[in-house]
């Protein structure tokens, strides 16, 4: 019995994929709503933070409103809730032929408008057909109207970039940053043109400055940075009274992480999310180094006690992992994304009772447009009910976690099960079924074919 997970864990590339992804752009046809009107007046004026408001309010009654909102809060630095409004939006059928007409409509009305032609440049990366001029077109036409709007620099360092144009791709980059000085994308890129240019040291001392002079990084920088300064590392590690040997991206280079960790200290939200990717690899010496060398602001007190957890646990430390666990519930800390990895660690261990606690703590903080999370915790709670024997309870859980999304094949696997324990054979067989056609590992296929063919047979 498997539960649903959220990992933010990636895998170490042969090199640094360092580009600011185009940001899905589509438009509704013009309705002249007052909050349509609105959305427009706002963005086009730069006011990122009150549009992606009004937009995702939108987005609800016209769905092409959740990608103009992602793009907005991304522009703010907002990068966990731009995935939010995608991750909507893609749930939703929506038809986006008439785009170019819609942006043609905007374009005409605002001819001299500097934002009118990013938006159009960024449609146009993302949607090949959708405009007749190319990305790089709409971006320096942006930028000759308004040079000193540092977002269509910062896309067109991007297109630079792409194409190969590494030296004009720095030099965009370096004015957006001169502009917005805390705009993290800009600082990606820059890195980017320099490890393509084959300047190492320049691109690591560039995505440490953007750790340390922006308020939110996404995770392509902590990404890019682990994947250039880290070498392939043996850990040993001891979650679950078991013992096993990882080979984990790792800094070998003391020396530099001793600078990084001075360096960093200047913004600790930063720093321990940094210590954070390391730690997604299930890496706990970097992140032990670097939780060692920080006394956090109170502010962050909960972050840091979450990551102790976690090296607690792997290190095989359950004491020293309860303790500060607790200490997160009792401080009602309210990162739900965090809480569920603790439940789910709990949940490994066979500690169902406090896997609810977490699941459930998580479940009351849930951003209500975050249906990806909401699943997630109503599912897992299920499972630990199936775990305890409690078929009913079980029932109840994994019911709820299918109207929040029907397809989920964990929960129809899941369910199938509850209903072969309940001797419900006709709906076993039916969650069996349901899951069959739904997109699945060989593992998962293993499990159903053993219940369809041979249990339930």
């Amino acid at each position: 019995m498997k539960i649903n997970r959220f990992l933010n864990r990636t895998r170490l590339a042969s090199f640094p994929l360092i580009t600011c992804l185009f940001a899905l752009f589509c438009v509704s046809k013009a309705s002249g709503s007052e909050k349509e009107t609105s959305f427009w007046r706002l963005c086009l004026k730069g006011n990122y933070s009150a549009a992606a408001t009004v937009g995702t309010e939108l987005g609800a009654k016209i769905p092409p409103y959740y990608v103009l909102a992602a793009v907005c809060y991304q522009n703010m630095g907002n990068y966990y809730k731009e995935s939010l409004m995608q991750h909507q939006y893609s749930k939703c059928a929506v038809e986006i032929s008439k785009l170019a007409d819609i942006l043609d409509i905007q374009e005409e009305t605002n001819k001299d408008n500097s934002q009118i032609y990013f938006i159009r440049g960024v449609l146009a990366g993302m949607y090949s057909g959708s405009s007749s001029e190319t990305p790089r077109y709409y971006f320096e036409k942006s930028i000759e109207l308004d040079g000193k709007n540092p977002y269509p620099l910062n896309y067109l360092a991007m297109v630079d970039i792409a194409e190969g144009r590494f030296e004009d791709g720095a030099a965009n980059a370096e004015k957006a940053i001169e502009l917005k000085p805390d705009y993290a994308p800009a600082y990606v890129n820059l890195a980017g043109a320099y490890w393509r240019m084959e300047k190492k040291d320049s691109a690591v001392w560039v995505l440490i400055e953007c750790m340390q002079r922006c308020s939110s990084v996404p995770d392509k920088a902590y990404q890019s940075l682990v994947n250039i300064i880290s070498e392939e590392v043996i850990v040993t590690n001891y979650a679950n009274g078991q013992v096993y040997m990882l080979s984990v991206p790792g800094i070998t280079d003391y020396d530099l992480r001793s600078e990084i960790i001075d360096s960093l200290k200047k913004n600790p939200k930063n720093y321990l999310e940094l210590a954070e990717f390391y730690l997604g690899y299930e890496n706990t010496i970097d992140p032990s180094a670097f939780l060692n060398a920080i006394e956090p602001p109170a502010e962050l007190e909960n972050l840091y006690n979450y990551l102790c957890a976690r090296v607690c646990y792997l290190g095989g430390n359950n004491e020293g992992f309860d303790e500060l666990a607790g200490g997160l519930l009792r401080n009602r800390w309210d990162d739900y994304r965090r809480l569920l990895e603790i439940g789910n660690i709990y949940y490994e261990i066979g500690h169902w009772d406090d896997a609810v606690e977490f699941y459930e703590a998580g479940f009351k903080h849930v951003d209500p447009i975050d249906s990806w999370y909401k699943l997630k915790f109503v599912s897992n709670i299920g499972t630990c009910f199936l775990q305890k024997g409690e078929y009913e309870k079980a029932e109840e859980y994994m019911l709820k976690a299918l109207k929040l999304y029907p397809d989920d094949v964990m929960t129809l696997m899941n369910l199938g099960i509850v209903y072969y324990k309940l001797d419900d054979y006709e709906n076993s067989r039916r969650m069996f079924g349901k899951a069959s056609k739904c997109e699945t590992t060989p593992e998962q296929d293993e499990i159903i074919e053993r219940y369809l063919n041979e249990k339930l047979k």
